[in-house]
């Protein structure tokens, strides 16, 4: 027997001898009660059966965590919900230890193997962090009707006496239950978000919060992020006086001043200080020198390096003269940097702690840091200074909010996102959060323009004109900037084809700079199959743009509807093919509802015909109720767009 074939051999015998002691293994007495639990509705693609965390806070400043899981897999489509995973910080916290079972329907029980266990960092994008994720996953070895049961212990050294918990993921939830144990002589302070105040239970130093029968959240188009929608419960921890852990926040000055702590440092280096006069030296006014520092921190590479986050330095940026002189870093190192060369040429401008990706995730009756992850600034501007993102703040005056992590959104605008959000000026005076400024829907504006010729065969040639504002034009500049000239006139044109079948473009040409709002790119289009044939009949139906979010689902809706502001304007002229004449043009429409309001008409004159349409979309989050009144109004939409202007052969 060769080396290779005694090694395989013996591996064979000791798989085996796993897979009998797997089968063989103990189901815990915690997961046997839940397994027999009943779920909530039928219909659903897996049941949590069980989410319960344990925290035990130690006067040493560290807690002691348990996790027990349980969910029901009921088909293909609910696998994903067999795992669990543990966010730890390298250096102040570890896991434990990491088990999982699998409850097979025919009774017999295998305990998960390390084959199962993936350990990696948090983040991909970022070059190192020091956040990891441990991750046990049975996904691909569970079956419908198993049941997957999981159990974590993990440790960590508390940044922040507080904790965050979402109750639930997608899936319904049978019973969720979190409870804090405190040494003697603390308290805890408890808010739920998201759903009704789940009341507490307390037995001697343990404090209680359970709630149970929480239904599915579906996926559904044009929804609230999850995070807007799933019960959370955030608990602030409090240690009498001779025990006072750190990271307590009673108040947003709290929260305020110890950011303003750990950012506090701007000094600033001799080459600092030549490039904010280099930056700033032809600017004519205050509007000009904050742009001429932010288009060049915009271009200054994002690249996040996050150690020491267990004492601190995941919320404390660099050194304003070390990124400029690296030329990269995070988004608050970005933005300290913007701070640092605006303080060099006299302008004051503060951090500005918010969050990316959920306008409505910060509440504000919990002053936590927690609730941020991203950072922009707001820079004090004089009363002449004026542009849309500019908010009179009560306590320190005039601001304009920037984001200097997004390269494509100019001064005077912010990305979409981050409108209208809560967030946090770091400034030891401040004691309140404030509302980001909502730009105006005009803002967000496309104009689009078609100038074309009908052939007799039906076929098309024109030239289109699309010139858009606001985060319209943001968006777009973003994917040119992202792609190649070829792979982004192959994008134009996947997206024409949705209006104009067969379309091809060619001679395109942008314009991507931030210097002005708008965006522009204009191109020549064929469509050799434009136009139908009937008889001695043609029918043209006008290739205007698609507007509506939810795809044209017409079934019930459970989750709200988020309707972002946009303004379409389209103009398409059309010149008539030689020997054809207009029949029929379709009757104007205009009608207004309180989601938005849409125009169109139609005008045949010196042998073309012209057609303007507006589409005014008002942002906003609309009630699951009001879905059917929501599609009728779309609905109407797409039938005025989809009627069609007859042409007969003469």
């Amino acid at each position: 027997m060769t080396k290779w074939n005694c090694c395989t051999a013996v591996f064979g015998f000791y798989a085996a001898f796993v897979v009998s002691a797997q089968a063989r293994a103990e189901t815990p007495a915690w997961l046997q009660l839940a397994a027999g639990t009943s779920p909530l509705a039928s219909g659903t693609h897996a049941t949590v059966l069980l989410d319960e965390v344990n925290v035990t806070v130690g006067t040493d400043g560290k807690a002691r965590t348990v996790r027990r899981y349980a969910v029901r897999i009921h088909d293909s489509d609910g696998r994903d919900a067999a795992a669990v995973r543990e966010v730890y910080v390298s250096g102040s916290g570890n896991v434990r230890s990491m088990r999982g079972w699998l409850l097979r329907r025919s009774n017999q029980t295998r305990e998960l193997g390390g084959g199962n266990i993936v350990d990696a960092a948090l983040v991909g994008n970022d070059m190192y962090n020091d956040v990891r994720v441990r991750l046990l996953r049975a996904s691909d070895d569970v079956s419908d009707g198993d049941v997957f049961g999981a159990e974590v212990e993990s440790e960590e050294r508390l940044l922040f006496a507080q904790f965050e918990w979402s109750l639930q993921d997608r899936w319904p939830v049978v019973l969720a239950r979190r409870t804090v144990t405190l040494p003697e002589g603390w308290r805890a302070r408890a808010i739920t978000l998201n759903a009704r105040p789940i009341a507490e239970r307390t037995n001697g130093r343990a404090i209680t919060w359970e709630v149970g029968n929480l239904p599915e959240i579906p996926e559904e188009p044009a929804m609230p992020p999850v995070s807007s929608l799933a019960a959370r419960l955030v608990v602030s921890v409090f240690g009498n006086d001779r025990q006072t852990p750190a990271g307590q926040f009673d108040t947003w000055q709290d929260v305020s001043r110890w950011a303003d702590a750990i950012t506090l440092d701007q000094s600033a280096s001799p080459a600092l200080l030549e490039k904010a006069r280099t930056l700033t030296g032809s600017a004519s006014s205050e509007l000009e020198r904050i742009a001429a520092v932010g288009r060049y921190v915009q271009h200054v590479q994002y690249v996040s390096i996050q150690t020491g986050i267990g004492r601190g330095g995941g919320y404390q940026p660099h050194a304003a003269p070390l990124v400029l002189e690296r030329n990269y870093g995070d988004c608050k190192d970005k933005a300290n940097l913007m701070r640092a060369l605006l303080a060099a040429v006299g302008i004051k401008a503060y951090l500005v702690l918010i969050y990316s990706g959920d306008r409505d995730y910060v509440r504000a009756d919990w002053p936590s840091p927690q609730q941020f992850n991203h950072a922009i600034v707001a820079v004090a501007v004089h009363p002449e200074t004026t542009a849309t993102a500019v908010f009179e703040q009560p306590s320190l005056g005039r601001l304009l909010f920037f984001d200097p992590t997004a390269e494509y959104t100019p001064l005077g605008e912010l990305p979409l996102d981050e409108q209208g959000s809560f967030a946090l000026v770091v400034s030891p005076q401040n004691n309140s959060l404030t509302r980001v400024p909502v730009l105006p829907r005009e803002s967000n504006r496309l104009d689009r323009s078609l100038d074309g010729a009908v052939a007799p065969d039906g076929g098309l040639v024109g030239r289109m004109r699309e010139n858009s504002t606001g985060a319209r034009a943001s968006e777009s500049r973003a994917v040119a900037g992202a792609l190649e000239p070829t792979a982004y006139r192959a994008a134009v044109q996947r997206r024409l084809t949705a209006v104009l079948a067969g379309a091809v473009v060619s001679n395109l040409m942008t314009e991507t700079s931030t210097s002005t709002p708008a965006f522009t790119v204009t191109f020549d289009v064929a469509a050799p199959r434009f136009a139908q044939h009937m008889g001695s009949l043609l029918l043209l139906k006008f290739p205007f743009g698609a507007d509506d979010p939810l795809d044209g689902i017409t079934r019930a809706r459970q989750t709200p509807v988020v309707l972002e502001p946009e303004l379409t304007n389209e103009a398409i002229q059309l010149r008539l093919p030689a020997g054809f004449a207009v029949d029929e043009l379709p009757q104007a429409a205009m009608f207004e509802e309180s989601f938005g309001r849409y125009s169109l008409s139609y005008t045949a004159a010196n042998g073309s015909i012209v057609a303007h349409r507006t589409f005014d979309l008002r942002g906003q989050t609309v009630d699951a109720a009001q879905h059917a009144q929501l599609l009728a109004f779309f609905s109407r939409v797409r039938a005025a767009d989809a009627s069609p202007v007859v042409l007969k052969r003469q």
